[in-house]
């Protein structure tokens, strides 16, 4: 049981197409669980986040700043969002096709928080 449940992963999968979302428990390829019907989604959004990390090692406290770009779809009636990836700051422009290929298929607007 226990060689079992290491080669278990969860994970979220999308379908755009048909607006509907699964969590899923992936063993093996084989991924297991329902789907559902997405809420009603008014936007993808792509915003810069960033947040500082503090580790300690033998040297004492380090801090860093752990600077990202979020892609999420942006939920009716709701102040929480979905996440659907994060991505590096150097894959912008990835992130940014990305996010117009999904608010295309969604037909929703696009709407980008990011810095210079």
């Amino acid at each position: 049981m226990a060689v079992c449940t290491a080669f278990l992963h969860e994970g979220i999968d999308f379908n755009f197409h048909c607006k509907r979302y699964r969590l899923y428990t992936d063993l093996h390829r084989w991924k297991i669980g329902a789907w559902k019907q997405m809420p009603t989604i008014v936007g993808v959004t792509i915003k810069y986040l960033a947040d500082f990390v503090t580790t300690e090692d033998e040297t004492g406290l380090r801090t860093d700043k752990n600077a990202r770009l979020i892609l999420m779809l942006s939920v009716a009636n709701s102040s929480q969002g979905i996440i659907i990836q994060q991505f590096d700051l150097t894959e912008k422009k990835f992130a940014l096709t990305t996010g117009a290929r999904i608010a295309a298929i969604l037909q929703v607007p696009l709407a980008t928080f990011m810095c210079a």
